[in-house]
């Protein structure tokens, strides 16, 4: 039982409530549930170092209620795991930035839902010809 890092954001049940009840949802309709995405965590440094979540702390919460419904095997290996050892605050904060300063996938971009592929051709082309013209605009 790992805890949340204590500068994570807030643990809110109710957004691990919503994505047990996706994942239910999707699980209906495909077969099975997964967790997508990573969990990242952190490791103090010693053969006795803490561990913590930095990221993914709402999707432990909605598979531990998946879990206690039976909905979710815990045993399977369906959750991907990465682990930092950190031995600093200044970089256990700094994995947290990293991961969270992510642009938001735009619903665009998405492949369900999104544009279809004459859309996106054209968006594609419409933000080459603007990075190229006004590249300060752009990050890379």
């Amino acid at each position: 039982r790992a805890p949340i890092w204590q500068r994570n954001r807030a643990f809110r049940p109710d957004r691990a409530e919503a994505i047990a009840k996706s994942l239910l949802t999707k699980a209906a309709q495909q077969q099975g549930v997964g967790l997508p995405g990573v969990i990242t965590m952190f490791k103090a440094p010693g053969e006795n170092g803490n561990l913590g979540i930095i990221d993914g702390q709402h999707r432990i919460g909605a598979a531990k209620i998946l879990a206690e419904i039976g909905a979710w095997d815990p045993m399977t290996p369906t959750v991907v795991v990465e682990v930092f050892e950190v031995e600093t605050e200044a970089q256990a904060s700094a994995l947290f930035t990293d991961i969270n300063k992510a642009e938001p996938v735009r619903l665009v971009d998405l492949p369900e839902g999104g544009a279809d592929d004459n859309v996106r051709k054209l968006l594609d082309a419409a933000v080459s010809s603007l990075a190229q013209r006004y590249s300060e605009m752009f990050s890379s």
